[in-house]
């Protein structure tokens, strides 16, 4: 199976409470929904160029020496030497770690530090490179793009759900209760509409409702597909595909503000 058709199955819930609320949205205000599409289809089709990469990824270009330092680090993958040198750009965003473009590299100020102070030798950041050049064709795809646009609520709902899990932790037992509620409020609308005859409506809740079932498993399945491109591209150019012997020279950078695991190496 392509990693289109996984990621696909993986935005079925996204896409379809996305789609519910602009349905409601463009019910209230048909002009702003309307013109939040007609922004979302430029964005769109300027996705390919320098300036909408800078403002994704990127703020400022690094110094001439800190570009040679990035240079020599990546030159063992092939497609990032030669005439393929990329622009090299500093980003100070957290959830950035190394993310390539059509032919900019952008990497995170800490990640920088930790190859300028040696914290992090050539060859790992090579590798992280590398992981990130393999998971390049989702990042620059339109169709993903687009889907990251029109899901934008489904982002937006999940944000504020982390932040209030993070707020007001609960226990298994509690997570457990509000899936039950959560089912037994669909199974009640499907329902109430099946017995009112809205049947775009009821089609809607159903597909909320299979979507839902399946996130877990899709979600699993395309972070297992992401892994998968990155480390192919790894082995490609001769890298080791498994990361370094505890103790861990580069740990500082696995972790946020808030302690958790992170990826610098992949962004999809």
């Amino acid at each position: 199976m392509t990693w289109r058709a996984i990621w696909l199955r993986a935005q079925l819930t996204g896409i379809s409470v996305s789609c519910m609320v602009w349905l409601v949205i463009s019910a209230l205000e048909p002009r702003l929904v309307a013109l939040a599409f007609l922004v979302g289809a430029v964005l769109v089709a300027a996705r390919p160029s320098r300036l909408v990469f800078r403002l994704r990824s990127g703020r400022r270009r690094v110094s001439a020496s800190d570009r040679q330092m990035v240079l020599r680090a990546v030159a063992p993958i092939q497609s990032l030497r030669g005439r393929n040198e990329p622009e090299v750009l500093v980003s100070s965003r957290r959830s950035i770690g190394v993310v390539v473009g059509s032919r900019e590299v952008a990497v995170g100020e800490k990640l920088l530090d930790g190859l300028r102070t040696r914290r992090i030798s050539d060859l790992e950041f090579a590798t992280l490179a590398a992981r990130a050049v393999g998971v390049a064709v989702v990042n620059r795809s339109r169709v993903v793009s687009t889907a990251e646009l029109f899901c934008l609520p489904w982002s937006l709902l999940q944000q504020l759900g982390r932040r209030l899990a993070s707020l007001v932790p609960g226990p298994t037992r509690m997570s457990r209760l509000q899936r039950w509620i959560a089912w037994l409020v669909l199974g009640l609308a499907a329902v109430h509409l099946y017995q009112r005859a809205l049947w775009v409506s009821l089609a809607m809740v159903v597909l909320v409702g299979v979507a839902a079932a399946t996130t877990r498993r899709s979600s699993r399945a395309w972070a297992v597909r992401v892994a998968q491109l990155a480390e192919a591209e790894v082995r490609r150019n001769g890298l080791s595909p498994t990361p370094p012997a505890e103790p861990d020279p580069w740990s500082f950078l696995h972790e946020d503000q808030h302690g958790r695991r992170r990826d610098w190496g992949v962004r999809p």
